[in-house]
C-alpha cells in the first residue's frame, strides 16, 4: 500500500494508489471536531485534490457537519465559488438518512440560485449538481426543472 520513494537524496513514502489517500484523508476530517473540520474544509474546498477526500468525510459519518460547512461557505454571486455542487456532490453520495431534509433542500436552494447565473459555466455546474440530488430528492428537482422549462437564457432553458 505504501511505496519508498527516492529522488536524489530526499526519501519519502507515497500511497502507491491515490484513491487510498484520499479515502483515508477523508476518514481523518470526518474524525475531526466541528471547528477543526469547518477550518480544513475552508482551506481545501477550492483545491481540485481535495474534492474526493471532502466527499468521502461526509460519507464517513459527517454529511450533516461537511454539507452545513460548505453551504456556509457558499457564495453564490462569485463564480469560482463551487461550494453548493461540492456539497451536492457529497449529498449524492452520503446513504439518505445522513442529511437531513432542511440540509439537502438548502443544497437544492443554492444550486437553483445559480441556474439563473449570465455565467453560462456556472449554470451548467448547478445542474450538473441537482442532476446528482435528483435521485435523492426528485420532486424538489424536477418543480426545478418545469419552472425552467422556457427560460429566457439560452443555457438554462431545458
Amino acid at each position: 500500500m505504501l511505496e519508498q520513494l527516492t529522488i536524489g537524496s530526499q526519501d519519502a513514502l507515497v500511497f502507491v494508489h491515490l484513491g487510498l489517500a484520499e479515502y483515508l484523508a477523508g476518514r481523518h476530517i470526518a474524525q475531526m471536531d466541528s471547528h477543526l473540520l469547518g477550518s480544513q474544509i475552508e482551506k481545501g474546498r477550492r483545491k481540485v485534490k481535495w474534492r474526493e477526500p471532502i466527499v468521502f468525510a461526509a460519507c464517513s459519518g459527517a454529511a450533516e457537519r461537511v454539507i452545513e460547512v460548505l453551504l456556509s461557505l457558499d457564495c453564490p454571486m462569485d463564480p469560482e465559488s463551487t461550494e453548493a455542487v461540492l456539497a451536492a456532490a457529497a449529498l449524492a453520495e452520503c446513504d439518505d438518512d445522513a442529511v437531513s431534509s432542511e440540509t439537502a433542500q438548502g443544497v437544492v436552494a443554492r444550486l437553483k440560485s445559480r441556474l439563473f447565473s449570465p455565467v453560462p459555466l456556472v449554470a451548467i455546474e448547478a445542474g450538473l449538481g441537482l442532476a446528482q440530488v435528483g435521485k435523492r430528492i426528485p420532486d424538489l428537482v424536477a418543480s426545478i426543472a418545469v419552472e425552467l422549462w422556457s427560460h429566457e437564457q439560452e443555457w438554462t432553458r431545458l
